[in-house]
C-alpha cells in the first residue's frame, strides 16, 4: 500500500541578524496534504508564495518535498517560533513538526556614559568619588561591555554589571566606581561595548579625569643664590609648579606659562644687567584649590665693570718743572674698581683709592697722581687703569705731556735670542721704544735689507712699537732680524736684532730600489732619503702597513741649514710573496712630529704561485652537464701557460670531447662519470719557470653490480654466492641478498670490502630459484640483479594422474605431455610398443617446452587425427640428463567416464560445516564436475551436494549437525556420465556447537522503499542475467568442438573454462549443468 506522509528534514533553532535572509528548512516524503507554515501558532498560509507576507516565501523543489520558508531583510518581527504542518488526507494522517524558534539578533545602540558626551573630561577634587555608569541599549542580546583605562584592562577596580529589559530588547548597563588621585589626572577610561551582531566591530565612548589639587611650593632653576652672574649675560630662570606668575621686587613681570601633565613651567628670559644686582625675584602659584598663594624667592647678585674712566686736573699747556696734579675716576662698578696709574711702562704709586656707592647701583672709585714735569719726563703719558678684581676686567684713559727728548734703546719682544719657532706659524715680534718726543720712528730689516711696507707701527703715550707679522719659513732659519728706532733728537738710529732659529720638517722623501728589477731569490735594497728637516728627520719603514726595522746611514748637508736623512730597507731573497708589496718611508722631524711619506710597490718576477689548496679532494656525482676544477694562480710575468694530466698522463684539451679548459685555467669536466675519477695536475708555467698543483677527483656514483647470470650447484654440497659491486662511496654492508620465502637456516651471509657472499650449505632443491642481489649506497639509482640457481638432480616426471592417461576419439588432434624438472638440461624420448617412437611421420610431432633458467621441461607429442587401430595404446615417456633417468607410461584411451578422485581430506571443520579438498582422477577426456555423498554414521539415507564451481577442487559443506559424525566420499562426472565414488570413506565429526538462545520473530523491514519498485529492480536484472546466460550458452556451443580438442589436451584448463572463469559463480554452476547434461542431484531419503 502507499506509504504515509512523514518528515524527513523538520526546522531547527536559528540565529540571524536583523537586516539578512534567512531560511527555515522543512522537507516531507509522500506529501498528500496541503502544507503550511504557522508563526506562533498562526497559519501564514498554505501558497508557496505566501501573498499576505510581503518579506515571506517557500523555496526549494517541490518534486523532492522541499518546502523551506525564507524570510528576507529580517526584523524584530520576525522572533517568533515557527512550524511546519502538513493537513491529514484519506488514508494519511496530519503532522506537524516541533517549534522551531528564530532568533533576532539586533545590534546595540552606541555605549553612552551618562552624564558625559564622548571624549569630554571628568572633573574631581579628591577625596571625591566618581562614578562612571555605561550604557549601551536596545541589543538582543545584551551587548557585552568592557572597562579599559588608558586602553589596557582594569586592574583593581571591577565593575558592576546589569541588565535591564525593554519587551525584547536588553540595555546592559556597566558601573565603575573610582577614588581618583593626582596621579589619576590625565587617565582616559574607555567603555566598550561588544555584540554578535556587530560582526567583530567595537563601538566605545570615553571620558577623561580631570584630577584637582593644590600645587606644590614652586622650584626655581636656572640659578643658585649666592653665585655671581656677570653684567651682559642672559639668564633663564625656570619656575615650575601650577598656576604660575613672576615678580621682581614685588612688581609683577611675567604670568605667562606652558603646562605639561601635573606640571606648570613659566621661563623668566633676563639680560642681566647692573640694576639686577641684589634684586628680588619672586616664583608665585596659585590655583582654585590654594587659599594662599605659594612663592618662592632668589636674590642675583651680579657683577660688573666700570664702562669707562675720566681723567681731569691737567692742561695741553705744561711748562718744565710744573707740578700737576691728575684726578682718575671711575664709572659705577660691582664690586668696586681699584685704580692704576702707569708711565714708561711702569707702575706709579699714587695715593689711595676712594670709594662711594653709587646712586643707581654699584660703586664709583676715584684716585689722584700728582707730578713733576721735567724735561726727560715730558712727552710721557700717564694711563690711568680701573680694573674690576673679581672680573679681571679693566678699562682705562690716558693724558700725555709732552716735551722733546731722543728715545731709549729699542726693545724686541715676541721671540727671544735661541728659541725654537715652528715654520708655517706666524711669528709676531714687536720693537718697543720708550720715550723721546717726538715718538720714535721704527723700522724693521732682514739680513741688513730695510723692509718696505711691513710692521704695524703704533704709539701709546710715550711709547712708540712697530709689531712685525710673519710667517716663518725654512729660509728664516738663521736670518737676522733688526729693528731701528730714530726721531728728531738722534743722530743715528738706535738698533736691536735678534737671529732667528726655526724648526721644519722634511717636505718629502725619494725613493730608489736596487736593482729596479728584482727576481725571485735575489737581495733588494730600497734606498730612502729625506729631504731637508731642522732638526734632522728620523726615518720609519713600514711594509704593507706594518711597521718594519730599517737600516739608517747617517745625514747629509739640508737647504736653509737644514738636514737629510739616508735609511736602507734591505730584503735579503725576496720571494713571489713579496710581490706587490707596500714599502712606505716616513720621515719625522722629532721636534715637529710632522712627517713626510713616500711608498714604492715591490715588483717580482716569479714562476707562477697557486692560490688553490694543494692535494685536497673534491668529491663530486656522476652529472650531465659540466663540472669544473678550479684553480687559481698568480704569477709575475702575468702571462701564464697551463698544462693538465690526469693519473700522471697528459690531456689533450683540443681534441678531448671531455674536457676544455676555462681561461683562468681552471679544468672544465663534461658530464662527469666514474671514469673522470684521479689524480689530476695542474702545470703552470711562465719566463719565470712553472710549478704543479695536484687534485683528487672523488666520483660518487651509484652501485654496479657485477655477477653472473646463473650458478649451477648440486644437492648436499655447500657453494658461496658471491654478488660484488663497483660504486662509491662503499658504505659498510651495503649489499644484500633477498629471496622470495628467505629462510636463515638455509644460509650463511657476510659482507667485506664491497663483496657479499651468501654460503649455500647443505643444496637441495628448495635452494633453485632466482636469488636478488640488491646494493644500496644512498645514490640513486639503487642496483637489483637476479642470479639463478640452478640445482643438478636426476630428472624426475610428473605422474599425477592428469598425466598418465588421456582420452580422445578418432579423427581428433590430440596432446601428450610428458613434464620432467631436473638440471642440467632434461631430454626426452618417446616410445610405443617397447619402440622408439618415430616423431617424423606426418601426423606426430614431437615438441620441447623449456624457460630460461627454469627446471621445469615438458615435451609435447600431437598426433594429429587419431588413427583408431593404430594411435591408441600405451606410451613410454623417458627423461634423462647427465645425472640420470625417469620413466613414465602414458595410455591414451577413448573417452569415457572420467576416474574415481582420490585424496579426500579435511582442511578446516566447525559446528556445522566441513571444508573438503581432493585430487581430481582422470576426467576421461571431457570437462567433469564433482559430487559429494555424505550421511551421519550409521545412517541408511544420504546426502547429495554438487560441488560448484564445477572444476573446483576445494568444497564447504554446510548446514550439518553439530557434534555429529559424518562419512563422506566423492565422485566426478563429464558428458559419458557418472565415474565411480573415491574408494575409501573420510569420517568426520563436527565441532559442538554454542547453546542456541531463544530468538524472537523479527520484522523484516525494507526501509522506506516502496515494494513495487523493488519488484521492478528484481524483475530487470533477473530479465539481464537470463539473456546473458543465453548468449553465453550460444556462444559455448558454437565453439564446442574447437575448444574440445584443447580440452583434452589440458583438462585442467580447458578453454571452456577461460570463459566461465569470468562469470559469476551461479551462472557457471548454470552452464556446467546445461553443457553437461548432469541433472542436479539433490539430498535422496
Amino acid at each position: 500500500g502507499a506509504q504515509s506522509q512523514s518528515f524527513s528534514v523538520t526546522p531547527v533553532y536559528t540565529s540571524v541578524i536583523e537586516g539578512r535572509t534567512t531560511s527555515l528548512n522543512c522537507s516531507v516524503q509522500n506529501k498528500a496534504g496541503d502544507l503550511q507554515w504557522t508563526k506562533d501558532g498562526f497559519g501564514l498560509g498554505a501558497s508557496r508564495s505566501l501573498p499576505a507576507y510581503e518579506r515571506y516565501q517557500m523555496i526549494g523543489n517541490a518534486l523532492n518535498g522541499e518546502y523551506f520558508l525564507e524570510i528576507q531583510n529580517v526584523d524584530l518581527s520576525d522572533d517568533a517560533d515557527y512550524t511546519c504542518q502538513v493537513t491529514a488526507t484519506l488514508g494519511s494522517r496530519s503532522i506537524a513538526s516541533a517549534p522551531a524558534h528564530l532568533n533576532v539578533l539586533l545590534a546595540p545602540d552606541n555605549p553612552v556614559i551618562v552624564g558625559y558626551d564622548n571624549g569630554t573630561d571628568v572633573t574631581v577634587q579628591p577625596p571625591a568619588t566618581v562614578v562612571l555608569v555605561c550604557r549601551s541599549e536596545n541589543g538582543k542580546p545584551a551587548a557585552a561591555l568592557t572597562w579599559l583605562q588608558n586602553d589596557e584592562a582594569l586592574v583593581y577596580e571591577v565593575p558592576e554589571e546589569s541588565v535591564e529589559t525593554a519587551g525584547k530588547l536588553e540595555h546592559a548597563v556597566s558601573t565603575l566606581t573610582l577614588q581618583p588621585e593626582k596621579e589619576d589626572n590625565g587617565k582616559e577610561f574607555k567603555c566598550i561595548s561588544e555584540h554578535e551582531a556587530l560582526m567583530g566591530v567595537q563601538l566605545f565612548t570615553t571620558v577623561t579625569l580631570s584630577v584637582q589639587f593644590a600645587p606644590d611650593l614652586p622650584v626655581i632653576t636656572g640659578y643658585t643664590e649666592g653665585t655671581t652672574i656677570r653684567s651682559g649675560e642672559e639668564l633663564v630662570l625656570n619656575c615650575i609648579a601650577r598656576g604660575l606668575t613672576w615678580w621682581k621686587d614685588d612688581e609683577l613681570i611675567d604670568f605667562s606659562y606652558s603646562t605639561d601633565g601635573n606640571q606648570a613651567v613659566n621661563p623668566l628670559l633676563l639680560k642681566i644687567g647692573y640694576s639686577d644686582n641684589n634684586a628680588k625675584f619672586t616664583c608665585m602659584a596659585e590655583n582654585l584649590i590654594t587659599p594662599v598663594p605659594l612663592k618662592t624667592s632668589i636674590t642675583l647678585t651680579v657683577h660688573f665693570t666700570p664702562s669707562h674712566v675720566n681723567i681731569t686736573g691737567y692742561d695741553h699747556a705744561v711748562k718744565a718743572g710744573d707740578w700737576v696734579t691728575l684726578t682718575c675716576k671711575s664709572t659705577n662698578s660691582n664690586p668696586p674698581s681699584f685704580i692704576t696709574w702707569w708711565t714708561a711702562g711702569r707702575q706709579v704709586k699714587t695715593s689711595d683709592d676712594v670709594v662711594v656707592k653709587a646712586p643707581n647701583g654699584g660703586y664709583i672709585t676715584s684716585q689722584n697722581l700728582t707730578v713733576e714735569l721735567k724735561a726727560q719726563t715730558d712727552s710721557v703719558l700717564y694711563t690711568c687703569q680701573a680694573t674690576n678684581e673679581e672680573l679681571l676686567q679693566s678699562v682705562s684713559n690716558s693724558v700725555t705731556l709732552s716735551v722733546q727728548y731722543p728715545p731709549d734703546q729699542p726693545l724686541i719682544s715676541g721671540y727671544s735670542e735661541g728659541s725654537i719657532i715652528k715654520a708655517g706659524n706666524l711669528l709676531r715680534m714687536t720693537c718697543v721704544s720708550v720715550g723721546g718726543n717726538p715718538r720714535a720712528d721704527l723700522v724693521w730689516l732682514k739680513n741688513g735689507q730695510i723692509l718696505e711696507d711691513v710692521g704695524n707701527y703704533a704709539t701709546s703715550g710715550n711709547i712708540a712699537t712697530n709689531e712685525l707679522s710673519i710667517i716663518a719659513e725654512q729660509a728664516d732659519n738663521g736670518a737676522e732680524y733688526a729693528c731701528n728706532a730714530s726721531n728728531a733728537a738722534t743722530y743715528e738710529p738706535l738698533m736691536t736684532s735678534v737671529e732667528l732659529n726655526v724648526y721644519f720638517p722634511p717636505t718629502g722623501v725619494s725613493l730608489r730600489t736596487e736593482p729596479e728589477t728584482a727576481r725571485e731569490g735575489e737581495r733588494v735594497v730600497i734606498v730612502c732619503t729625506s729631504s731637508s728637516s731642522n732638526p734632522p728627520s728620523e726615518i720609519t719603514w713600514f711594509k704593507d702597513g706594518v711597521q718594519d726595522i730599517g737600516m739608517d746611514n747617517g745625514t747629509i748637508e739640508g737647504d736653509n741649514g737644514g738636514s737629510s736623512s739616508v735609511s736602507f730597507f734591505i730584503l735579503e731573497e725576496v720571494s713571489a710573496d713579496d710581490y706587490g708589496k707596500h714599502f712606505l718611508c716616513r720621515a719625522t722631524n722629532p721636534k715637529l712630529g710632522e712627517s713626510a711619506n713616500d711608498a714604492v710597490t715591490l715588483g717580482v718576477q716569479y714562476a707562477p704561485l697557486f692560490h688553490t689548496q694543494a692535494n685536497q679532494t673534491i668529491d663530486s656525482y656522476e652529472t650531465i652537464g659540466d663540472f669544473l676544477l678550479n684553480i687559481s694562480a698568480i704569477a709575475n710575468p702575468t702571462t701564464i701557460t697551463y698544462m693538465w694530466y690526469r693519473d700522471g698522463k697528459p690531456i689533450d684539451i683540443d681534441l678531448s670531447k671531455t674536457y676544455s679548459m676555462a681561461d683562468n685555467g681552471s679544468l672544465i669536466l663534461h658530464n662527469v662519470t666514474r671514469q673522470e675519477a684521479g689524480i689530476y695536475t695542474c702545470q703552470a708555467s711562465n719566463a719565470e719557470g712553472k710549478r704543479n698543483l695536484s687534485l683528487v677527483l672523488n666520483v660518487f656514483f651509484a652501485p654496479v653490480i657485477q655477477i653472473s647470470d646463473e650458478l649451477i650447484v648440486s644437492i648436499g654440497h655447500t657453494s658461496p654466492l658471491v654478488c660484488e659491486a663497483a660504486a662509491n662511496p662503499k658504505l659498510d654492508d651495503f649489499i644484500h641478498w633477498a629471496r622470495e620465502g628467505y629462510v636463515s637456516s638455509m644460509y650463511q651471509q657476510h659482507y667485506q670490502d664491497g663483496k657479499s657472499t651468501l654460503i649455500l650449505t647443505n643444496i637441495t632443491k628448495a635452494h633453485a630459484g632466482p636469488y636478488i642481489c640488491n646494493a644500496d649506497n644512498g645514490i640513486e639509482p639503487k642496483a637489483s640483479k637476479v642470479v639463478q640457481v640452478i640445482v643438478q638432480y636426476a630428472p624426475s616426471i610428473d605422474k599425477s594422474p592428469s598425466r598418465v592417461k588421456v582420452a580422445s576419439t578418432a579423427g581428433k588432434t590430440t596432446y601428450l605431455i610428458c613434464a620432467a624438472e631436473g638440471a642440467p638440461q632434461v631430454h626426452f624420448r618417446w616410445k610405443k610398443d617397447s619402440k622408439e617412437f618415430n616423431s617424423t611421420k606426418p601426423r606426430h610431432k614431437v615438441e620441447l617446452y623449456h624457460k630460461t633458467y627454469s627446471v621445469f621441461y615438458e615435451s609435447r607429442l600431437t598426433i594429429t587425427e587419431v588413427d583408431d587401430k593404430t594411435d591408441f595404446g600405451q606410451y613410454v615417456c623417458e627423461a634423462y640428463n647427465d645425472l640420470g633417468t625417469d620413466v613414465v607410461k602414458i595410455m591414451l584411451e577413448r573417452t569415457g567416464v572420467p576416474s574415481a578422485p582420490g585424496d579426500l581430506r579435511v582442511v578446516t571443520k566447525a559446528d556445522t560445516s566441513v571444508v573438503l579438498t581432493w585430487v581430481p582422477g582422470f576426467n576421461g577426456g571431457l570437462l567433469q564436475s564433482f559430487h559429494i555423498r555424505f550421511n551421519e554414521r550409521g545412517a541408511k539415507t544420504y546426502s547429495y551436494v554438487d560441488v560448484f564451481p564445477p572444476n573446483a577442487t576445494k568444497f564447504n559443506v554446510v548446514s550439518l549437525r553439530p557434534d555429529t559424525m559424518y562419512d563422506f566420499n566423492i565422485r566426478s562426472s563429464n558428458s559419458h556420465g557418472y565415474g565411480p565414488y573415491s574408494t575409501s570413506l573420510l569420517t568426520v565429526t563436527t565441532m559442538k556447537g554454542p547453546e542456541t538462545p531463544v530468538r524472537r520473530p523479527q520484522v523484516l523491514r525494507v526501509g522506506e522503499v516502496p515494494i513495487y519498485v523493488i519488484g521492478i529492480v528484481v524483475f530487470v536484472v533477473a530479465l539481464c542475467l537470463l539473456l546473458n546466460l543465453f548468449l553465453v550458452i550460444c556462444l559455448i556451443k558454437k565453439k564446442r568442438r574447437k575448444l574440445a580438442l584443447k580440452a583434452r589436451m589440458h583438462p585442467d584448463r580447458s578453454s571452456i573454462f577461460s570463459v566461465i572463469d569470468y562469470l559469476p559463480s551461479f551462472l557457471q554452476f548454470l552452464i556446467m549443468r546445461r553443457t553437461t547434461g548432469q541433472p542436479k542431484v539433490i539430498a535422496l531419503g
